[in-house]
């Protein structure tokens, strides 16, 4: 990736490492819910933070969300208390 998306920039970087992710709230367990994706490659725009992700972390942060669907799935709602 050359350029950026977003702003036009010229230096996009490859990241590794730990990435971090908000989940939407419907999916959160809690206030500032973070989840991470301790070995992830990402690509981001260092002029203004824009991040694009691979396919193979994309389908991880998927499957994360379906893990967390079954989970909230097998909690008593509101109206069974």
């Amino acid at each position: 990736m050359k350029q950026c998306y977003t702003c036009g920039g010229s230096r996009v970087t490859k990241r590794t490492g730990g990435f971090s992710f908000e989940p939407p709230k419907n999916l959160s367990l809690k206030e500032n819910d973070v989840w991470v994706v301790p070995s992830a490659e990402w690509f981001e725009c260092e002029d203004c933070g824009a991040q694009y992700i691979p396919y193979a972390l994309s389908r991880t942060l998927e499957d994360m969300a379906d893990v967390r669907r079954r989970h909230l799935a097998t909690l008593p709602t509101d109206k069974e208390n």
